[in-house]
């Protein structure tokens, strides 16, 4: 003779869970402060569809020369899956220097680009940041997260996917 086994219920304290029909999770991001730092340096197209699968609300390009040239994918096709998908697109890599300087494309140079373009970013959905490689993620993410208004009470939530 078998007994069968209990059925397994999620618990929060004492309150049982399976009663409630759980939410649909459509992203990966945990909530709309999060800020994913992506690094684009050996990007493939099956990489960069799931990326942007996670349908961040917004997309900001801060490298100095976007491109989206990932067989299959070109330009065209990427924004019109942009588009698809709901996801604002900024580019605040491209923005012209105000002095006569030769362009940098250091960290410092893009957060002023970022805030130029973006002077207030607000939660209106996670947000993904492309950016030349990781070594630049990481740095332009330190930067950020302490310059960028409004900032979150609980302060910004950083991915690097």
């Amino acid at each position: 003779m078998t007994t069968k086994a209990p059925e397994l219920r999620k618990i929060d304290g004492n309150r049982a869970l399976d009663a409630e029909p759980c939410p649909v999770q459509t992203s990966l991001f945990l909530s709309d402060i999060t800020l994913a730092f992506v690094a684009m340096r050996g990007m493939t197209a099956s990489r960069l569809k799931y990326l942007l699968s996670m349908r961040p609300a917004r997309l900001v390009d801060c490298r100095p020369a976007p491109r989206f040239d990932y067989a299959p994918f070109d330009r065209r096709t990427v924004f019109l899956l942009l588009n698809e998908l709901g996801i604002v697109y900024e580019d605040v890599g491209r923005l012209e220097p105000e002095t006569d300087e030769p362009p940098s494309f250091g960290v410092t140079s893009t957060a002023k680009a970022f805030l130029a373009r973006l002077p207030s970013l607000e939660p209106i959905g996670p947000t993904m940041i492309l950016c030349l490689d990781l070594a630049s993620a990481r740095a332009l993410a330190q930067v950020l997260t302490h310059i960028l208004k409004p900032k979150p009470a609980q302060g910004w939530e950083v991915a690097f996917p």
